[in-house]
């Protein structure tokens, strides 16, 4: 049961209050002085109509209309251009029900459009169609769930029409997309085959780059055999050129000792002998002595020989001292 309803800033209404009667309340007044802009108020917080914002009061910042009934009350406000626009049950509030009431004041107020009969409308039910008293006949008595149904059935059907011809053209695009890259799998084999060939170009060029470390691997010992090669034939020419002359400083110490011995001799030769025994004995001495000389002059000439080749062999011991590199015939490294 409606209790009071406060109207603030709605049409000609800047502020006003209605208390009603548990029986029956009478609003009467002189023509324009806002009768029905209360009916109108009462019927917008009620059903959301009517829509729009032509009722805000001019000037002010919204318009306010507050129903008590049954302990609760129900609230609608809004502003021009529909910056607010809400519903409150008690402390409950709702935006964004379109041109609907909230599910939860509806069911509080049940409060429909048949409801409601203004002054200049026509008589109930009498100048309606058959169809709409049908209609409201059937809204009465719940009837109105099969059109609700039917009619949402029907939407759904023409949904679902929609949704299958979207999907049979999605269904065509797709089969000539499919069409059109009836190629990938032949490329794709393709491609298997480039990475095929791109690893056995890899495993080319690793087995490339290792047979060319091994090269220069093998030049460089190559080298090194080269250069301890060299060292080891200049080693031997060394060796033998080393032999030889300690075979001539041999020959040589052997030949001063007998030109030692040879001077002995010659100042043998030279003393005088006073008897003939001892001119014998110095004949034979002479002959010893010639002899000796002979000797001497062969052996003369072969210290002198072998002293040539002597000085030669020295001379190619520093020559091939000389020619011998300073490095180790191993490593091919300098030495100190």
């Amino acid at each position: 049961m409606f209790e009071k309803l406060l109207v603030q800033n709605f049409q000609g209404h800047d502020k006003f209050r209605v208390d009603f009667d548990p029986r029956i309340t009478c609003i009467v007044g002189p023509s324009d002085a806002g009768k029905s802009a209360l009916i109108r108020a009462l019927r917008w917080v009620s059903t959301n109509q009517p829509g729009g914002d032509e009722f805000v009061r001019h000037g002010t910042k919204g318009a306010t209309v507050k129903l008590a009934a049954d302990g609760h009350t129900v609230t609608r406000r809004r502003s021009p251009g529909g910056s607010v626009n809400e519903y409150h049950l008690d402390e409950q509030s709702f935006s964004a029900f379109g041109r609907n009431v909230p599910e939860p004041i509806e069911q509080f107020l049940n409060i429909g459009s048949v409801c409601w009969q203004g002054q200049h409308d026509a008589p109930y039910w009498f100048s309606d169609t058959a169809g709409e008293v049908s209609r409201q006949l059937n809204a009465i008595v719940d009837l109105g769930i099969i059109d609700e149904t039917l009619a949402r059935v029907g939407r759904a059907f023409h949904r679902a029409r929609t949704k299958l011809e979207t999907a049979e053209e999605s269904l065509t695009e797709a089969k000539a997309a499919h069409d059109a890259l009836s190629w990938v799998p032949a490329f794709e084999a393709a491609v298997t085959l480039v990475e095929a060939a791109e690893a056995r170009h890899a495993a080319t060029a690793h087995q490339a780059a290792t047979v060319a470390t091994l090269v220069q691997q093998a030049q460089r010992h190559q080298a090194t055999r080269d250069n301890a090669t060299g060292a080891a034939l200049l080693g031997d020419t060394a060796i033998v050129a080393g032999e030889r002359a300690v075979a001539s400083r041999t020959a040589a110490n052997t030949l001063r000792q007998l030109l030692g011995e040879a001077s002995q001799h010659q100042d043998a030769a030279r003393r005088k002998v006073p008897s003939t025994e001892r001119m014998e004995a110095a004949l034979i001495q002479h002959k010893v002595a010639t002899v000796a000389a002979t000797t001497l002059q062969n052996l003369i000439r072969s210290v002198r020989a072998r002293k040539e080749e002597l000085c030669q062999l020295e001379r190619d011991l520093q020559a091939a001292e000389k020619a011998v590199p300073k490095r180790c015939p191993t490593c091919g490294q300098a030495m100190p």
